[in-house]
């Protein structure tokens, strides 16, 4: 049942696990905190989660686990419950440091009184050990992303082409504004405003 968590098992009512990484790539070496959240049925069910990296260690479980085992690149969550409920885990692990343009790739079973059923959601994760490849490769540029970019920049260890890249990124696909619902008197900008020249970054491309 175990050895292969790519395919599901028979069962009949199955709960749907969902694995969420806080990370869309990593640096060689770098940890990254993973989530696994799923409905649970009165009685023994077991998780067991397949990381190929280094260093996992569990960090959270609820609700109480009866047991919990973590070695050799593998992780199981066991519970005991008297009635259903909903579970998470969490827990880091870290890529190998040599390992640059590898894909690191988990698998994950989930088996209870019903049967099993594989762990869905983020299956994989890619390491990137240049800086910049690894920025522009996130789902979303962070504000900590910013910072280290301009400090490379500033110190001459990026160009300012990687640095135009990054930051034009970063603008573009910044997120939705929360709505205001207070009302405004006054409008704080104008169509001719210069906001057209440094908000479009057309300053940056003459």
């Amino acid at each position: 049942m175990w050895e292969d968590s790519t395919e599901e098992v028979a069962g009949g009512n199955q709960p749907s696990p969902s694995r969420r990484l806080d990370e869309s790539v990593l640096a060689p070496g770098a940890r990254v905190t993973v989530t696994v959240a799923t409905e649970l049925a009165a009685g023994r069910t077991v998780l067991r989660e397949v990381f190929p990296g280094e260093e996992l260690t569990v960090e959270a479980v609820d609700p109480e686990p009866a047991q919990v085992a973590a070695a050799n690149g593998s992780i199981y969550v066991a519970w005991d419950l008297s009635e259903p409920a909903n579970a998470t885990i969490s827990y880091t692990g870290r890529a190998p440091s040599d390992g640059d343009g590898e894909t690191i790739e988990w698998a994950g079973t989930l088996v209870g009184p019903d049967g099993g059923t594989v762990v869905g959601g983020a299956r994989s994760i890619t390491v990137v050990s240049n800086f910049v490849e690894r920025v522009l490769a996130r789902d979303e540029i962070r504000e900590q992303d910013i910072a280290t970019a301009a400090d490379a920049f500033s110190d001459g260890r990026i160009s300012e082409e990687a640095y135009r890249q990054i930051i034009e990124r970063w603008r573009a696909v910044a997120p939705d504004p929360e709505p205001d619902d207070s009302p405004s008197s006054e409008s704080t900008s104008t169509p001719d405003s210069d906001s057209s020249t440094f908000g479009g970054l057309a300053w940056w491309r003459k």
